[in-house]
């Protein structure tokens, strides 16, 4: 059995019918299969597009976000552990979205 990852597509402009996507598979040698990356959580952030998943451990996954918009098949994803982030052993944080350009200060603890 093989390793496990995230797929997902982005639409190529602001018509998905007719212009098309946009499809990524993330980083497949960030999730040995004993970690499945079950339920992501995704967050937009002004960098990247973060997530977190379902499996044993503590990681946070930063995909990289104007690759991605740009079409630029050499995006990837980044893998971090987050010892300090709060988890309830198997299930995930949940995470935020920022929508605008009030981003908290660096260093700011949510």
């Amino acid at each position: 059995m093989g390793s496990s990852s995230l797929n997902f597509a982005v639409s190529v402009t602001n018509d998905p019918v007719n212009d098309g996507w946009h499809v990524y598979n993330a980083a497949s040698n960030q999730f040995p299969t004993q970690g499945f990356p079950d339920y992501p959580k995704y967050s937009i952030w002004s960098d990247g597009y973060y997530c977190t998943t379902n499996q044993s451990g503590d990681n946070l996954f930063i995909l990289e976000r104007e690759k991605i918009l740009n079409g630029d098949t050499t995006a990837s994803l980044q893998s971090f552990d987050t010892p300090s982030m709060a988890q309830s052993g198997f299930a995930s944080a949940q995470i935020l979205d920022i929508v605008d350009d009030n981003h908290p200060e660096e260093e700011t603890q949510l």
